[in-house]
């Protein structure tokens, strides 16, 4: 249950996510989000969007905490 940070859009498919270059998807910090590792590991890199119930907003993965909530 070690943290760790994931790539929301991950880097080897940076063109999916509107990056003109890895570099790019690497650097953006809007794109890394706290997962455990072994969730960040079972994931690969699949691209994952949730929705949340009754919205058409996009939500990131969800983790079993919030990590750095205020």
């Amino acid at each position: 249950m070690s943290f760790e940070m994931d790539e929301i859009i991950p880097v080897s498919r940076y063109k999916l996510g509107g990056y003109a270059t890895p570099s790019q998807c690497a650097l953006d910090r809007e794109n890394v989000q706290a997962v455990h590792r072994i969730c960040n590991q079972r994931r690969g890199n699949a691209l994952i969007i949730h929705r949340r119930e009754g919205s058409d907003e996009g939500d990131r993965t969800p983790t079993s905490r919030r990590w750095g909530a205020a």
